[in-house]
């Protein structure tokens, strides 16, 4: 009944996008997989539980199965799981990176103006020294990119860190998501949301080439 329920709903969404022009084919698609998933999780709960019938056990004696199955495979397995991917790959905690940007940020600021314009010149050697009159509002611009490259130096290799550990620790995660309908439905819903590892790197990657095109063309 509650599947029955499940797609009707998911029918009547894709009617309604359909009728108000919204309906693409990688949404039309996204909602047919959670449709899927949903499926398969409750197809995966009735084949244990036509398993644990089959046995030809009491009444009581099945429901203490089915309560043994719903810990195992909700809490027990998903726990073990998640509780191995941390300790194979420890993630730290974002505070540090918090600690490391704003600890840059301070000693950056700072300095000394000419000492961090030289610096700029010097790794900018296409730019020559003298371009730019002391005082002018370019020779200030030039101060706030260099600034914030010697921030960036400091705490994109943190970041970089950060990600990879991260990755590692989902990719843990993911590679183990048979173990338990919960772990695999979880993979699949995400999937579906857009909200998967492949969208995630393709977002950062688009995030690295915006900031490059972004420090190519102001430095």
């Amino acid at each position: 009944r509650g599947g029955l329920t499940t797609a009707f709903a998911g029918l009547a969404i894709a009617v309604l996008m359909l009728a108000r022009g919204d309906a693409t084919c990688d949404t039309l698609a996204r909602l047919v997989l959670w449709e899927l998933s949903l499926a398969a999780y409750a197809a995966c709960w009735l084949a244990v539980i036509a398993w644990i019938d089959a046995g030809g056990r009491s009444i009581a004696a099945n429901l203490l199965m089915a309560s043994g199955a719903w810990i195992l495979l909700l809490f027990v397995l998903p726990g073990a799981v998640t509780t191995f991917a941390e300790l194979r790959h420890p993630i730290d905690s974002r505070a540090e990176l918090e600690r490391t940007r704003r600890q840059a940020y301070q000693e950056t600021w700072n300095g000394r103006n000419e000492e961090i314009l030289r610096a700029f010149y010097a790794a900018h050697p296409e730019i020559p020294p003298d371009r730019d009159a002391p005082g002018s509002l370019e020779r200030y611009a030039v101060f706030q990119m260099r600034a914030l490259e010697l921030i960036q130096e400091e705490v994109r290799p943190i970041e970089a860190a950060l990600d990879a550990r991260a990755r590692a620790y989902r990719g843990s995660i993911h590679a183990a998501r048979f173990a338990s309908p919960l772990l695999l439905f979880n993979d699949l819903a995400t999937t579906a949301a857009g909200t998967d590892e492949a969208r995630r790197e393709d977002f950062r990657a688009q995030r690295e080439r915006f900031l490059a095109e972004w420090d190519e063309f102001y430095a």
